[in-house]
């Protein structure tokens, strides 16, 4: 017999082999299709029945957040859900609602980000939130108090700083602005000096306690709109003057390993200054 007859004998035998092998795992298939298929069915039967319950309602407890600051009130909760469209009674837990609750989040004043928001059974909604947090202290142009903004220039409720009688040494103070606020609390304040000073003092954080910076001022030099020029200068605490110079602030800036090689070498700015009219220009070349 030839090898093609060969191979047309063992063909059926090859096939029902193969179809006794796998039987059991079709079978299985065919089994959990069918459950499958009953679950869905018996769910969309109680699934009107099972979102009315309290297992799946909404509720003003049931929203957890992110550990809050000392000066985010208690009340950010109950002051997001005010202003929300939201029947507590007859709301469910659903993606709908956890979209406005992320967009509501978001328009606290103290907060700067909403990094997510996820419901877990039962009954429970987190809300992961990054805070703004107080930078620096803006003099008011009449010289008759400050207010609070974050690094970005973002002027933020006083109420706190005021009720706890915090020290403003705390903050880099920015001096000689001529504006107020032009939005709400949680908006930018709307004004260059402001922000650009922000900018430099979250450059300087980590080591403003090193260097002693307690302020920053901007000043406008040039004699026409066409060579004036915005410039920036910082002061320590005993009123060393250090001018920075313009913005930005590129990524291979120099200016602040500058200030921390110089005090390191002097012991502190205002040594180093004391030959120098009480002056650190960082515009000229020899500092």
């Amino acid at each position: 017999m030839s090898n093609h007859s060969l191979f047309f004998t063992e063909r059926p035998r090859l096939f029902k082999r193969l179809i006794q092998a796998t039987s059991p795992i079709w079978l299985g298939i065919l089994i959990a299709g069918a459950v499958a298929g009953i679950t869905y069915a018996s769910w969309q039967k109680m699934r009107p029945r099972a979102l009315s319950s309290e297992t799946y309602r909404f509720s003003p407890e049931s929203i957890r957040i992110t550990k809050r600051p000392a000066w985010v009130s208690d009340s950010i909760v109950p002051d997001v859900l005010s202003r929300m469209d939201i029947n507590t009674q007859n709301t469910l837990i659903d993606t709908e609602l956890l979209q406005k609750l992320a967009a509501a989040f978001q328009t606290h004043s103290w907060v700067e980000s909403v990094d997510c928001v996820r419901a877990s059974f039962p009954r429970m909604i987190t809300v992961d939130l990054t805070y703004r947090e107080a930078l620096c202290m803006v003099q008011y142009p009449n010289k008759e108090g400050f207010m609070p903004i974050d690094k970005h220039g973002v002027s933020l409720p006083p109420d706190y700083f005021k009720s706890q009688n915090v020290s403003l040494d705390h903050y880099i103070k920015i001096l000689g602005v001529e504006s107020t606020p032009r939005g709400n609390y949680g908006e930018l304040w709307g004004d260059d000096v402001v922000e650009g000073a922000a900018k430099i003092a979250d450059h300087l954080n980590r080591d403003k306690t090193f260097l002693q910076i307690a302020a920053i001022r901007a000043e406008n030099v040039g004699a026409t709109r066409w060579n004036k020029r915005r410039i920036f200068s910082l002061f320590t605490i005993r009123g060393t003057k250090i001018v920075w110079g313009e913005l930005p602030i590129a990524e291979n800036d120099s200016r602040k390993d500058r200030l921390m090689q110089i005090a390191r070498q002097y012991g502190s700015l205002d040594k180093a200054a004391q030959s120098e009219k009480n002056i650190i220009d960082l515009t000229k070349p020899g500092f």
